[in-house]
């Protein structure tokens, strides 16, 4: 992803999508805690600080990403996106993580500081979103359907490849 954009597929593992976000960001679950208390955890155990749970690890990135996002917004000019691919596994495995990143998302587009898309390439994502109340400042839902054949060779000749169309 390019600057300003952070790209995150939902894991195989949906339950370790908060795990999985906070290494995007390279976030180590140590907010409130001191310099002893970082120091220290280099020679103890630092389960602690870990999450509990799913929900909880994305929630404290989650918190972390709030924070941050006014002042990525004024470096970048615009408020950053967060594209959140294969939605439908957090759906399906996962509904309050989901639930959460739909509740972050419409307090950061009230607030005008970040941007979330969810992509999912099955109906039960559309259905669970627009069933919420947070759905108020969803944006239409765009369905991209797979390009036929004659779309994809046009675009491949477009672009000069040549070979074995």
């Amino acid at each position: 992803a390019g600057p300003g954009v952070l790209y995150l597929s939902v894991p195989e593992a949906a339950q370790q999508f908060g795990v999985k976000l906070a290494k995007l960001i390279n976030f180590e679950f140590l907010e409130g805690v001191s310099a002893w208390q970082v120091v220290k955890s280099y020679f103890a155990d630092a389960g602690d600080r870990a999450p509990a749970s799913n929900f909880e690890a994305t929630m404290r990135v989650l918190d972390v990403i709030s924070e941050a996002a006014v002042g990525l917004k004024n470096v970048l000019g615009h408020p950053p996106v967060m594209v959140i691919d294969d939605t439908a596994l957090l759906a399906r495995e996962d509904p309050k993580v989901l639930n959460l990143l739909q509740d972050f998302a419409k307090r950061r587009a009230d607030d005008g500081t970040f941007v979330v898309v969810f992509t999912s390439s099955e109906g039960l994502v559309p259905h669970m979103l627009t069933s919420r109340s947070a759905k108020s400042r969803m944006r239409k839902i765009i369905e991209i359907r797979d390009p036929t054949v004659e779309q994809a060779t046009q675009y491949l000749t477009c672009r000069g490849v040549t070979e074995n169309i």
